[in-house]
């Protein structure tokens, strides 16, 4: 009787920790105490990074390899200074900012930390690197925000996966970039907060790549916060501690701004993650983690958390994402979520045959759009597959009206090749059908 109750109680726990939507403590950092807020990038569903220091200003980066469950530290013996901000690309491949310390270091290693790479120094003191961040969408673009005395900042930018980075000086009003606020959706659009002083934010962004900036005509109470932005680069969500559970939202690219209420628990150290191809945003916030799917406009309450959660992540693959919250205190939070992909039914005249179009662009790097039209209301298949002919995502898999519909197919982890995509229409949820077409495309990174 003592085995079975074993067996169920182990059966139970497996079947919450891979219910999708719910949250549950994938580990804990081996570390004995934290000074700053870790920082965590997620680089696949199992592969992760966690990085902070502790009260002696001393350094730590630890990298997962399965969701979080145990830890390897990484040797951060010729770090100085802060260490949190950090940005994985693969993985074996992170970059690391420093701050707080004379002559800060923008870092890179490819083989997990056994060995860096000295990008660039800043020349001054107390000088910070505030953020770093990857498009989720473009993913070879990519910028960091570093502050410098006189109300000037640092704009670092990479268009080709952080190979080479520019930089540039630019102006701003206010005390400083606020830290972790930074987004980028293409090497045109990205922007960050800046702390007025006061206890209040306000939005700056930019569309042309840097060349100039505007500020949203708002400002926010509160500090440490952060701004988001859906991959079409009009619907935006900007938060801020003390403002909370109030938020801002934009729909016209981050323009005009107009209050919200979120009607959840939300506190202090906060900050919006937007899932790529999605209208899906989450906020992380030291409380616990809202979701909304419509552009921010309603809210539910995911995850209560009484640890503090500082830092977000996630790895998506079709319609899955694997989130990641790093705690306060080193504790890791892992939820699996379902989305709705970036399907829009552009137009409902009804088309006289059923047709599947040549992905556009093609070759693509990682992300290409998928038409097709339905002449009659069916259930639609739409899978991808790679050279050998194996099933390597389902992209569509429902009964849908007729019409015409774009989607969005993002291959971010996948390496190049040939890949096919398969279209298959029928009166039934069979693989059969009475329409089904199969085309080519080449995927180059």
């Amino acid at each position: 009787m003592k085995n079975l109750f074993l067996i169920l109680f182990t059966i139970i726990t497996l079947s919450v920790r891979n219910s999708y939507g719910q949250w549950f403590q994938a580990g804990q950092i081996p570390q004995s105490e934290f000074n700053y807020s870790p920082n965590i990038s997620v680089a696949d569903s199992n592969v992760l990074f966690v990085a902070s220091n502790t009260s002696n200003i001393q350094p730590y980066i630890y990298r997962s390899v399965n969701g979080g469950q145990n830890w390897t530290a990484i040797p951060t013996n010729s770090f100085t200074g802060f260490l949190h901000n950090i940005s994985a690309k693969d993985s074996l491949t992170l970059f690391c900012t420093e701050g707080g310390t004379n002559n800060p270091k923008l870092r890179k290693t490819t083989n997990a930390g056994l060995t860096w790479v000295t990008i660039d120094v800043i020349s001054g003191t107390q000088v910070y690197f505030e953020d770093i961040v990857f498009s989720k969408s473009n993913p070879q673009c990519g910028v960091i925000i570093a502050d410098q005395p006189g109300g000037l900042f640092y704009l670092y930018k990479t268009t080709n996966s952080g190979d080479n980075w520019s930089r540039t000086s630019h102006s701003y009003s206010g005390s400083y970039p606020a830290f972790g606020s930074a987004f980028i959706i293409d090497e045109n659009f990205f922007g960050f907060l800046i702390d007025r002083g006061n206890n209040t934010n306000n939005p700056y962004l930019t569309s042309n790549g840097g060349t100039s900036w505007y500020n949203g005509n708002t400002i926010t109470p509160g500090s440490f916060g952060g701004i988001a932005f859906n991959d079409n680069k009009i619907n935006g969500v900007m938060t801020s501690g003390i403002y909370l559970p109030l938020v801002k939202i934009s729909s016209d690219g981050g323009n005009n701004w107009a209050d919200l209420n979120t009607n959840t628990t939300n506190t202090d150290y906060n900050t919006p993650i937007w899932i790529t191809g999605t209208n899906t945003v989450f906020i992380n916030s030291e409380l616990g983690v809202q979701r909304s799917d419509n552009n921010g406009i309603n809210w539910t309450q995911q995850f209560n958390s009484a640890d503090s959660l500082v830092r977000f992540d996630y790895a998506k693959k079709g319609n899955n994402v694997i989130c990641y919250s790093v705690s306060n205190n080193g504790k890791i939070f892992k939820s699996r979520q379902t989305v709705t992909t970036g399907i829009q039914n552009i137009s409902t005249e009804i088309s006289s045959d059923y047709s599947l179009s040549q992905n556009y662009p093609n070759p693509f790097n990682p992300v290409t759009k998928i038409n097709y039209e339905l002449r009659v209301t069916n259930y639609v298949s739409l899978k991808i597959y790679d050279i050998k002919g194996k099933e390597i995502e389902t992209l569509i898999n429902r009964k849908q009206t007729a019409g015409s519909y774009d989607i969005n197919f993002d291959a971010g982890n996948l390496p190049s090749g040939v890949y096919f995509y398969k279209l298959v229409v029928s009166s039934s949820n069979q693989t059969a059908g009475e329409f089904s077409e199969t085309k080519k495309m080449s995927l180059i990174k």
